[in-house]
């Protein structure tokens, strides 16, 4: 009997185990599909230690600049870091550790250094700090 006992609590634990790590484990592309939709784009620096989810409206009559949004996804943590929007604007990685924006504001600052973050910066994907100087 206690042999019994043991072996369907045994059973017990792995059926829990196996659903919770099918439910824990979504894949990247289900994640960023639920954060951005289904047109999202997913680009891993090169240690695969972080993505960036990437969706871009085209130009249309209602909108006629390109809308960009991004999302930098840190694949330890499993979470979304960071999220911006833009327009007229591009994202890519520039290092393993920055991602860097470029934009066409609409507007232009008096203050050169204002303005120059608003055309590039660099976020630094372990402390999301932006900066307008190139990392090393």
């Amino acid at each position: 009997m206690k042999v019994l006992s043991l072996i369907c609590l045994a059973l017990l634990f792995v059926q829990c185990q196996s659903i919770k790590q099918t439910t824990d484990e979504k894949s990247i592309e289900q994640i960023a599909q639920d954060v951005f939709g289904k047109n999202v784009n997913i680009k891993y620096n090169t240690e695969k230690t972080f993505a960036i989810f990437v969706t871009e409206k085209k130009p249309d009559m209602e909108n006629p600049v390109n809308a960009l949004e991004f999302g930098i996804f840190n694949m330890e943590k499993k979470a979304l870091v960071y999220r911006e929007q833009k327009y007229n604007a591009r994202v890519g990685w520039y290092n393993n550790t920055h991602v860097v924006v470029n934009s066409r504001p609409g507007v232009k600052s008096l203050n050169p250094e204002e303005d120059k973050l608003m055309r590039e910066y660099y976020i630094n994907t372990q402390t999301l700090e932006k900066t307008s100087e190139q990392p090393n």
